[in-house]
């Protein structure tokens, strides 16, 4: 094969938009998916092969997931009698309803007479069963569905008592294997002519987990390798951590990419109405609201009927939904996060370093290089907009923060041990410390020379931070917040305004104070680009405080320049410097600020900076 037949752009296809008035056309739904008929796809009654795309079961709703017949679908099956290729695959970021699309294909083709449909919603399934266990569960529901049609009608053997049997011994352990690999063989050599086949399989990626390592699971092994079927149709997926494009080595002119677009306003909002009409959301709910709450994600609209339709709900339904969408993000940030962490420590995946460099990069409010793709297809942001990433929601933001949060030491650990990336590692030390105080930092201080300051010690107590944005100035500050700064930010990286309505300046560096480009005269000096303010007047006036200069060195009472450093030295002579009003925390005092993380990263600063 040359390389003008291997996969490339101009075989995706865009998936087209429609409006919400032929959205609303499309409710139904209710009447083509009554749940008395969900039983008719392959795997509704067992653990291994559920009928809803992994996450999406109906579980306490007691009615069909609440996710409307898009467009797409239909473009889809528009293509699927075009022969020209053997393989369609489906892509798209987290929540863009591959899935989903996938299921409506193999409910569509399981009511089409004359077809035969092996539909498998989780890959992984077979990744982590005995082999011997996946075969009986695909032969035993292929029989209860397709009696007639493939075991009656071509004498394909089926003895009952032996694919039920639980015990098997190993020999009847391989013999269901191979008659399991038989039957798919059988369905994709066109041995049963007188019936179209649709394979529909979701989480496909799965093959490409550990090739070399898992060359005896048979069942795995041949979705991977049988190619084209002379009389049916192979429809995939991948999930939203794989990347399709970079990892099909195998992909070639009869395979045909997919790209489903995620859901926008007008389909969301038809979708709340629809489910509005089903009893699944309140009668007078605010669909504005909701929409701002899923960020036009259908599956945080799920968590939301799912939660108001639970028998055993809180008052606040809208809480259970949130944490079952905190859940739902918080386990795939922190498989990108870990994955990252563990690649990186063995040195041998720079682009697994970069996922890590990017989000610490957002963590603390910088400028981000090109979004890499594990973040891109994870769907919990907008677009990149001048190196800026934009939360697709604030629940998709919460789950971001609180996972970086909760696992910030290993983090720091592997950062630190860079030279090129250890400055961001300690602002990512000082900005989390911040942030994950409950009962407020006290932090011991001195000046540039290592002498007491009046005060010595610093309480600084937050409740709530801010990412603030470069040209959106704020509009008021109220007490408790943390603000990270944007990058470019003149002067410091932070301001905290605390509950004691105390204002805090604060500058974290690897550098020495003297050694800095910016000081803390520099509060008067620079400006705030959209307000022509200076610093200290910016501030001063948004938290309500007095913006009186007494001096280009000094500050008013209830104000502070804090410079946060992992060097450990002071001024030992009079400089130009001396008289700076600066509040110093230095290596030595570090571990007032977090004891646990900075013990574990401090060996990394040992030297002089």
């Amino acid at each position: 094969m040359n390389e003008n037949d291997k996969l490339n752009s101009s075989m995706i296809i865009e998936m087209d938009k429609t409006e919400e008035d032929d959205l609303l056309e499309k409710l139904n739904l209710e009447e083509h998916l009554e749940p008395k008929n969900l039983n008719k796809v392959i795997g509704v009654e067992n653990d291994i092969f559920q009928v809803m795309p992994t996450g999406l079961k109906e579980n306490s709703m007691g009615n069909i997931s609440p996710f409307l017949i898009r467009n797409q679908t239909q473009i889809l099956l528009d293509t699927l009698n075009k022969k020209q290729w053997d393989r369609r695959i489906l892509i798209g970021s987290s929540g863009a309803g591959k899935s989903y699309i996938l299921f409506h294909l193999a409910y569509y083709h399981y009511h089409l007479p004359d077809w035969i449909v092996l539909y498998i919603p989780n890959m992984a399934t077979l990744y982590n069963n005995p082999n011997h266990s996946v075969a009986q569960q695909i032969m035993n529901r292929m029989y209860l569905l397709y009696k007639t049609q493939l075991f009656e009608k071509y004498k394909f053997k089926f003895d009952e008592e032996f694919w039920r049997n639980p015990n098997p011994s190993e020999k009847e352990k391989k013999s269901m294997i191979s008659q399991c690999l038989n039957l798919f063989s059988a369905l994709t050599n066109g041995v049963f002519l007188n019936h179209k086949i649709f394979i529909a399989l979701d989480q496909w990626n799965i093959l490409f987990r550990d090739e070399k390592m898992n060359q005896d699971n048979h069942i795995l092994n041949f979705f991977r390798e049988f190619g084209e079927i002379p009389n049916g149709v192979f429809v995939t997926a991948v999930s939203s951590s794989f990347e399709p494009i970079d990892r099909l080595h195998d992909a070639d002119y009869v395979t045909l990419i997919f790209r489903v677009s995620v859901y926008d306003k007008a389909e969301l909002s038809a979708m709340i109405k629809y489910n509005i009409k089903r009893k699944n959301l309140p009668e007078k709910v605010n669909i504005e609201h909701i929409q701002h709450l899923t960020g036009n994600v259908p599956r945080i609209l799920f968590f939301l009927c799912q939660a108001f339709k639970n028998p055993k709900r809180s008052q606040n339904w809208e809480k259970d939904a949130h944490q079952a969408t905190m859940k739902y993000y918080r386990d795939r940030i922190f498989h990108i996060l870990s994955k990252s962490q563990s690649q990186q420590k063995l040195k041998n995946s720079q682009i697994q370093h970069d996922s890590l460099q990017f989000a610490m990069l957002l963590y603390l409010n910088k400028d981000l290089p090109t979004l890499p793709n594990q973040w891109e297809m994870l769907g919990i942001f907008t677009e990149i907009d001048d190196k800026r990433c934009t939360f697709i929601c604030d629940w998709a933001k919460e789950a971001f923060y609180q996972t970086i949060n909760d696992n910030i030491y290993d983090y720091l650990e592997v950062l630190s041990m860079d030279s090129q990336t250890k400055a961001r590692a300690f602002e990512l030390f000082v900005s989390s410390s911040f942030i994950k105080s409950i009962q407020g930092i006290t932090l011991k201080t001195t000046n540039l020379r290592g002498e007491k300051t009046d005060p010595s010690e610093l309480e600084i107590e937050v409740n709530k931070f801010v990412t603030q944005e470069k040209n959106k100035p704020l509009q008021i500050i109220d007490p408790g917040t943390f603000i990270i700064c944007y990058e470019g930010h003149p002067v410091v990286d932070f301001v905290a305004f605390s509950l004691k309505k105390q204002l805090f300046y604060i500058q974290a560096s690897v550098s020495p104070y003297q050694e800095h480009p910016k000081k803390m005269p520099d509060l008067w000096e620079s400006l705030f680009e959209s307000t022509q303010q200076s610093i200290y007047e910016y501030y001063s006036q948004l938290t309500g405080l007095s913006n009186k200069k007494i001096s280009k060195t000094k500050l008013p009472q209830n104000q502070f320049y804090l410079y946060i450093t992992s060097n450990p030295h002071f001024m030992i002579f009079k400089s130009k410097y001396s008289g700076h009003q600066v509040h110093l925390v230095n290596r030595d005092e570090l571990s007032s600020l977090n004891l646990t993380s900075w013990s574990k990263i401090k060996k990394y600063f040992s030297k002089s900076n």
